[in-house]
């Protein structure tokens, strides 16, 4: 999809980013990356820079993944009651 989804594909999109985000495999998988990261993170040596930002970086993915399913999960939301409102009006 490379153009700017309809407002009712937006909705779509945005039904199946929340099923994504209340799945709750994804959410145990999320929680077990968390869990890994830091323990790992924990373990490193004082002088052992480039695992904790390699650490640092998974988060920062994970984190930027989830805000994404969260933005569009939004728009959907948006779209949603946009066009509930624009139905409203033209009855």
């Amino acid at each position: 999809m490379s153009e700017k989804p309809t407002p009712s594909e937006q909705i779509a999109l945005g039904n199946q980013a929340k099923l994504i985000i209340e799945n709750p495999a994804v959410q145990e998988a999320l929680r077990k990356l968390n869990q890994k990261f830091y323990e790992e993170w924990c373990r490193t040596a004082p002088e052992d820079v480039e695992t904790r930002e390699r650490l640092y970086a998974h988060v920062q993915v994970q984190r930027s993944w989830f805000s994404c399913l969260n933005a569009i999960l939004g728009d959907g939301q948006i779209s949603n009651s946009a066009m509930a409102a624009a139905k409203g009006k033209a009855r």
